[in-house]
């Protein structure tokens, strides 16, 4: 998993990404806001376009933000992450 990407989720900041690249688009996919992030392979024009929404809408930015902190949350969260292994651990025993 791309980690600057889960850092920026946990900080609250808005990524953006291109299908067909990165493991955290299934992440992103969780909601339609944050779908949006996805953007067409290598299109720099709407990547382009998605930071400047970003920058000339602070509701928008703030909106997508709460979304992706939450889902990093819910996916990453280390307390979280290590309480699943071990279930998984003594599940297998």
């Amino acid at each position: 998993m791309p980690n600057v990407a889960i850092d920026a989720m946990m900080q609250a900041l808005p990524i953006i990404c291109f299908e067909k690249t990165t493991g955290i688009i299934e992440f992103l996919e969780q909601s339609a806001e944050t779908a949006s992030c996805i953007l067409p392979f290598s299109n720099i024009t709407v990547a382009a376009e998605k930071i400047l929404k970003f920058y000339q809408s602070p509701q928008y930015y703030a909106s997508v933000a709460d979304k992706v902190q939450a889902i990093a949350l819910e996916n990453f969260d280390m307390k979280q992450y290590v309480e699943r292994l071990v279930e998984l651990v003594l599940d297998s025993h």
